[in-house]
């Protein structure tokens, strides 16, 4: 009977994948929660679709209709990722998943689909992991925490393909660790590096962290000092990649070069205002509730081996990443230090006792958590398309999608 039940929570997925999504997140304790989600990663990136051609998806389409066009042998590929000149840059999965679609076709809805499929398994099981670790109920203070959690990386990034892929299996990684104890899990980390070559920088901040392990105080006024840091010496970091091996230093030369600075700029001009305040009312959130936790709660918490784990890490990750906030993209990491220090805040709010005091303060921030799920589900109808409300079969076979964006605006 169980069986035939879970059945027919997969059968009406394949109906209606929009509504299952939400029973999956209501009904959050089920045993076919998280697989719902992962299903639904997977069929958002089939009916993915963005408002501009500017977008990345439209390139990787671009690319694979090329591979798909072309005689290229498995070794004439293979032989062209990691030299200097190359084409590709020096990752794994993204170019060999390209070449392995183009083989038998030139759909891109088939190879969105695909990177959903590894996308939303580090996705749905690294939300789980941090459900997994509060009792009962959730509290009513702690459902926006929740909630946020679905869009710190939210599935519509699957759209750049290779950085946020490698955000989710590295968070997996190192949650893992964290809370489990679980070392061999620890090769996630490292294999993020084979998704986006940047992850290879991480590992450092990993092994600091194995070794020093829970420093409290220093990691708080790290993250403390961190907030107010000035620019570093950009022309020392660009030097810095010399020294790394070859089939890495052109794309490092990239995102370290003053016209990728220039991009970014250009691109957060263009940045609605609402974007900006989505942005910065979740560092502040983290801010406050922070220094609260550091002052009110750090000895309560320490009871519980995980709670401390995400918390010390997290201001290790973020103080790392703040200060570093003016290399163009290394700001996107700190999107991964927010997902465990809000999986920290979940835990902590519904497992711990909570005073009036803090619960008071909290509730003060409240109205940003949802206004930053607000901003970040608008900013997602981007890369909506009608055919995401409806189901597999329709989304196939029907007429042109059309994107959701076109028909919201402010």
């Amino acid at each position: 009977m169980q069986m035939k039940k879970y059945l027919n929570e997969y059968i009406l997925f394949f109906i209606l994948p929009v509504f299952e999504l939400g029973r999956a997140v209501i009904h959050y304790r089920a045993p076919w929660a998280k697989n719902i989600v992962w299903l639904f990663v997977s069929f958002f990136g089939f009916t993915l679709i963005g408002y501009s051609q500017s977008m990345d998806q439209y390139a990787y389409a671009a690319q694979l209709n090329h591979f798909h066009s072309i005689a290229i042998s498995f070794s004439e590929f293979v032989s062209t990722l990691y030299k200097v000149n190359g084409p590709q840059p020096p990752d794994l999965f993204e170019p060999f998943l390209m070449y392995l679609v183009s083989r038998f076709t030139g759909d891109s809805r088939i190879f969105f689909a695909i990177v959903g499929i590894v996308f939303g398994y580090f996705y749905s099981r690294n939300i789980w992991i941090i459900i997994e670790q509060t009792n009962n109920k959730l509290k009513r203070i702690v459902l926006p925490f929740f909630f946020s959690l679905f869009f710190v990386i939210p599935i519509w990034e699957i759209n750049g393909v290779r950085f946020f892929t490698a955000a989710q299996v590295f968070l997996y990684g190192i949650l893992s660790y964290l809370i489990y104890k679980n070392k061999k899990h620890l090769i996630f980390v490292f294999l993020a590096g084979f998704f986006h070559f940047s992850f290879f920088a991480v590992v450092p901040i990993v092994i600091v962290y194995i070794i020093f392990a829970n420093r409290t105080t220093l990691y708080f006024i790290f993250f403390l000092v961190s907030f107010g840091f000035s620019q570093i010496n950009f022309k020392l970091f660009q030097q810095f990649i010399n020294y790394l091996p070859s089939a890495f230093q052109l794309k490092s030369m990239f995102y370290l070069s003053e016209h990728r600075a220039l991009e970014i700029a250009e691109i957060a001009k263009e940045r609605s205002l609402l974007n900006i305040i989505t942005l910065g009312s979740i560092r502040y959130i983290i801010l406050i509730l922070t220094v609260l936790i550091y002052f009110t709660y750090r000895k309560k918490s320490i009871k519980k081996f995980c709670c401390t784990n995400l918390f010390h890490f997290a201001l290790l990750f973020l103080g790392t990443f703040n200060i570093l906030e003016f290399i163009p993209s290394l700001p996107r990491f700190v999107a991964i230090g927010n997902f465990i220090i809000i999986g920290f805040f979940i835990i902590h709010f519904q497992n711990f006792y909570v005073n009036s005091k803090f619960k008071f303060v909290v509730n003060l921030t409240l109205p940003f958590v949802y206004l930053y799920i607000i901003g970040k589900i608008y900013i997602g109808t981007q890369y909506f398309g009608i055919f995401t409300f409806t189901n597999p079969l329709i989304a196939m076979w029907g007429p042109g999608n059309a994107a959701l964006f076109k028909y919201i605006g402010f």
